[in-house]
């Protein structure tokens, strides 16, 4: 075997090489998403995963703090809005571990409400999944479906203030709000 067949075999060879292991990352990746998700789902039941509607589809915007029975709407003082990163979601970014126990901290009584009690928070849902069949889609295009969904999910509050939290990505998306 001459050199110019040792080195297209090496080449070959590294080209399988790379492809098998970028499945094996993508594999790996959708089953940590569903583990996260399931992990969210089974340990967090008053604190981080919302109720999915009747069509098993969630809006963009939910409120996880207050609890819709605790405080109306007018006695808000200030909207908080968290945005999630890539390859996440709203119900896994925030949450952090304590021990055994799952704690979103967007939710619980003792975190951020705590710091903000007359804060209404609000989760903002997109899709930022990145292994190679997830939708394509642009920065700009997610930061101007926030916009969309705030001006409308706030129509009867619109000069009530506005603060953003961005977790990775969730941070590009929100300095695209314009």
């Amino acid at each position: 075997m001459d050199w110019a067949q040792r080195w297209l075999l090496t080449f070959v060879a590294s080209v399988v090489a790379t492809v098998y292991w970028l499945l094996a990352a993508r594999a790996r990746s959708a089953a940590k998403t569903r583990r996260r998700s399931q992990v969210a789902q089974d340990h967090c039941p008053d604190h981080s995963v919302p109720e999915r509607t009747k069509d098993q589809t969630r809006k963009r915007l939910t409120i996880v703090y207050p609890e819709q029975t605790r405080v109306a709407d007018d006695e808000a003082e200030v909207d908080i809005v968290a945005v999630h990163g890539l390859g996440s979601d709203a119900d896994w970014s925030w949450i952090c571990k304590d021990g055994e126990k799952h704690i979103n901290w967007l939710r619980d009584p003792d975190m951020l409400p705590a710091k903000v009690p007359r804060a209404r928070i609000i989760v903002y849902r997109y899709e930022s999944t990145w292994h190679l069949d997830a939708p394509k889609t642009r920065l700009q295009l997610c930061g101007e479906e926030l916009v969309h969904s705030l001006h409308a999910f706030r129509a009867g509050r619109p000069s009530r203030p506005l603060v953003f939290v961005g977790h990775s990505l969730g941070g590009n998306v929100i300095v695209q709000v314009r």
